[in-house]
């Protein structure tokens, strides 16, 4: 039985690998502040000597790396933290990778493109406009140049059910605000293609099923939309007031961190490698949908 070492189990798509592992793995998750359940690990990514500690004393095959500060509004005001966790915690990591000679599966963003030359495949380069990109290329290099070994996903924004004590997401945190009948602004101008978390998870299951090790993914759902037009899709699929959006471009919050106007992938390599076909947003949100919160 192949074992893992899942560090950051309570994050969003920490959640759904640790419950969609398939049988023939062990995985140990990590938390730093809040237990994915009673086997779960609690380990500080910025404190060298745990992160040792935890993958010595259970000597993994595979270490999956999901534990960073994505939000990017925090870590432009908190650069300090944001580049101990997202760069100095990865490279903790690695370096406890190395000792046991594990495999590693880490995970970057669309936060590394500028926004200026979408679809962007593997080789685009990258060019971020926010400290949170910043801390992922950082991050990025630190993996390619210490430990080819590991396999890089480089994941759009995702999607699905949050644990309720951790950060929330687009579709969460519209499904609140519209259950609430509160008026919700979201922007026009910004543009991805939005990933619902599962087909995340199927993703890194398949590339270590198939040992692609070494590699750079792109991994996104099919649809290039709008954060607006995402936000009608979802309103139509959950029943919700769709009235109650409001269409508004970027400088509408003219104080948040600025954001890359269109950072969709190209998801060749995903379908031609992985063999997985990305979802449409409508069948993503209706597995959501389908899925307990």
């Amino acid at each position: 039985m192949m074992k893992i070492v899942l560090i950051g189990g309570t994050s969003l798509l920490g959640r759904k690998l640790f419950y969609s592992t398939p049988r023939l793995y062990h995985v140990i998750p990590s938390h730093f502040q809040h237990p994915l359940n009673p086997t779960s690990v609690e380990l500080d990514i910025t404190k060298i000597n745990q992160v040792i500690k935890l993958v010595k004393s259970t000597r993994p095959n595979i270490i999956i790396h999901a534990s960073s500060i994505g939000d990017v509004d925090y870590c432009e005001n908190h650069q300090k933290e944001a580049w101990r966790v997202n760069v100095e915690g990865t490279q903790n990591i690695i370096k406890a990778a190395q000792l046991v000679d594990a495999r590693c599966v880490f995970f970057s963003s669309n936060a590394v493109f500028d926004g200026k030359a979408a679809p962007y495949d593997e080789q685009s380069t990258t060019t971020p406009i926010n400290f949170y990109g910043q801390t992922k290329v950082a991050a990025e290099k630190i993996v390619t140049n210490y430990f080819p070994k590991a396999t890089i996903f480089r994941l759009t924004t995702m999607y699905g059910w949050n644990d309720s004590r951790e950060r929330q997401n687009p579709a969460s945190w519209l499904i609140e605000r519209l259950e609430k009948k509160l008026i919700t602004p979201v922007v026009t101008d910004i543009f991805n293609n939005h990933l619902w978390v599962g087909q995340a998870a199927q993703a890194v299951w398949k590339a270590i099923e198939k040992s692609e090790w070494g590699h750079v993914f792109h991994i996104a759902g099919k649809n290039c939309l709008s954060r607006y037009d995402f936000a009608v899709e979802l309103a139509d699929v959950f029943k919700l007031n769709k009235q109650l959006l409001k269409p508004v471009t970027s400088d509408y919050f003219s104080r948040l961190t600025p954001r890359a106007s269109n950072t969709c992938f190209s998801t060749h390599k995903m379908k031609r490698v992985l063999g997985i076909v990305p979802l449409s947003l409508k069948k993503g949100l209706e597995i959501m949908k389908k899925e307990s919160k």
